[in-house]
């Protein structure tokens, strides 16, 4: 809730003016905005007084002043001067941004100054930051082209792209051959970098984006002393093949807010294959591909994107994958989970085009679990799951029409031998001969079955049988040289069918004609007698 007290204020002023008591200060304080943390400390809001030169307050209202929230004096261009009290552990995102500050200093209480804190503060010269003091975020003090003078304490672990475009970065006698330090910082290097750059030693941090764009930069050698490097240190530096951290690096990642985690620091690192770690660092270990994992969290942090294998296990106990840690891996193809890991980042896989098969062994319900942690669903996710790769498949069993086959095989993901049946066959083609068939036996035509199972996928066809021939009339088949049985002998009438006569009207017979003419003259003499026969009947009716 955001208490303002200016009434009350404005009462203990007239009191203490009354009793010849200063009143500056308690009337200044009438002037803040605060918020009341779920802590139960206060969170400045705003100030809407008009002083030039604050002092701000530890405690309001009997509540404790731990944090200056984001743009709580933003673009106040009338505040030359802040004093910050040592109960201020955060100053939150462009609080000062844009002010009349000339000078700045921060105590040893504030813990993480966030993005854009001090940015553009024109006529800003000066900067002391006193020990205690961890984090500095994302351009905290950038844009501001008076800056010149910078302290920083040997406390800070995270150090982002905090001092760009600043008049210290703009001194030319600040760079060392193209390498731009404060303190123990290392800030900025120049794109122009080339070969092999050795950091120097006693440099704590190595700032986000300090190398980036150092396309011909072949190697960084990190002195012993370096305990972290900021998101992107390294951003597209892509003659760098190999790195290797030293054992006191306990940070790649820059945090820019206590919840808020950026890109590693090896992101888009395009040619980067490989990753060692000095073994007697306690944060992290590099496994025999060069992949780097954190060792408190149990997560893999990074996948080096130039790796030439096309799948990777990662080892059980895995909990977590980081962000980006997979990006732009153009070789992968497929990947095993463990069933011990618990979520992934949404971009941790982010321009893997290539990643077509994950192994995971748990079930659909642990699966939609995994994917619920990691923010996504099911439909975010287009890859095939729980299938392996299996690069050659041996056969154990043959199929046959009756039954399917095995085959067996390693997936290169994972490691584990798998099988899978192979379909059924068609039949086995098995020709069954034919019989020819004789004069007096029929015969078969060929058939197919099946050698296997026995069905008949052809069936035989009856021939019936030939019969005998005999054309040459020598009494004997043709075929098979069987005597035959000479033909039954007709009874003998003693005439031949032309020397006969049957009228087929009266059935009268008249045989022993000479000739067939004989017969022909019969034939018209029972025509016209059967004729006149009619017509006289007829007449007669």
């Amino acid at each position: 809730m955001k208490k303002t007290r200016k009434t009350l204020a404005v009462l203990l002023a007239a009191i203490l003016l009354l009793a010849g008591l200063p009143v500056s200060s308690l009337a200044a304080q009438s002037d803040y905005n605060y918020y009341v943390k779920e802590d139960g400390t206060a969170e400045l809001t705003g100030y809407s007084g008009s002083e030039t030169e604050l002092v701000l307050p530890a405690v309001l209202d009997g509540y404790t002043v731990t944090s200056i929230q984001y743009e709580f004096l933003f673009g106040c261009d009338n505040i030359v001067k802040v004093e910050i009290p040592d109960s201020i552990t955060y100053i939150g995102y462009g609080a000062f941004n844009g002010t009349g500050l000339t000078t700045v200093e921060i105590p040893g209480s504030v813990k993480s100054i966030v993005g854009d804190a001090f940015a553009y503060c024109q006529d800003l010269t000066s900067v002391i930051i006193h020990e205690g003091v961890e984090m500095l975020g994302w351009a905290a003090f950038s844009n501001c082209p008076k800056l010149e003078t910078i302290a920083l304490p040997d406390s800070i672990l995270y150090i982002s792209d905090s001092f760009a475009n600043t008049g210290y970065g703009s001194n030319p006698d600040n760079w060392e051959n193209d390498v731009l330090y404060i303190g123990s910082y290392l800030i900025d290097a120049k794109e122009t970098l080339s070969g092999s750059y050795r950091v120097k030693e006693g440099t704590k941090a190595i700032a986000s984006q300090a190398f980036a764009n150092c396309t011909q930069l072949q190697e960084v050698i990190l002195a012993d002393s370096v305990v972290s490097l900021g998101g992107g240190a390294f951003s597209y530096c892509n003659s760098i093949k190999n790195i290797y951290l030293p054992r006191n690096v306990c940070s790649v990642y820059y945090l820019e807010d206590l919840d808020w985690t950026h890109a590693h620091a090896f992101a888009n690192m395009e040619q980067l294959e490989y990753i060692s770690v000095d073994p007697n660092n306690p944060y992290f270990y590099a496994d025999e591909n060069g992949v780097l994992y954190n060792k408190a969290e149990k997560s893999l942090i990074v996948y080096p994107p130039a790796n030439q294998a096309k799948t990777y296990r990662i080892p059980d106990g895995t909990l977590k994958i980081n962000e980006y840690a997979f990006s732009n891996s153009k070789n992968l193809e497929g990947l095993a989970f463990p069933l011990s890991l618990q979520m992934f980042a949404p971009n941790a896989f982010s321009g893997c085009d290539n990643v077509s098969h994950i192994c995971y062994f748990g079930s659909d319900e642990q699966w939609a679990t995994l994917l619920a942690n990691s923010g996504l669903n099911i439909d975010d996710i287009l890859i095939t799951i729980n299938e392996h790769m299996v690069p050659e498949w041996k056969l154990e069993t043959a199929p046959t029409c009756i039954e399917e086959g095995m085959e067996t095989g390693v997936c290169e993901i994972c490691g584990l031998e798998q099988s899978r049946s192979v379909p059924t066959v068609y039949h086995t083609l098995e020709l069954v001969h034919g019989q020819s068939a004789t004069c007096t036996a029929p015969g078969l035509e060929a058939g197919v079955i099946c050698a296997v199972c026995g069905e008949i996928l052809i069936a035989q066809e009856t021939i019936p049988a030939l019969g005998h021939m005999d054309e040459n009339g020598d009494g004997f088949c043709d075929r098979d040289g069987v005597a035959l049985e000479p033909p039954e002998e007709e009874e003998d009438t003693g005439h031949t069918p032309w020397d006969e006569f049957r009228c087929s009207f009266c059935d009268t017979f008249e045989a022993n004609q000479d000739t067939p003419f004989i017969g022909y003259i019969y034939e018209i003499i029972h025509f016209i007698v059967h004729r006149l026969q009619y017509a006289t009947q007829l007449f007669s009716i």
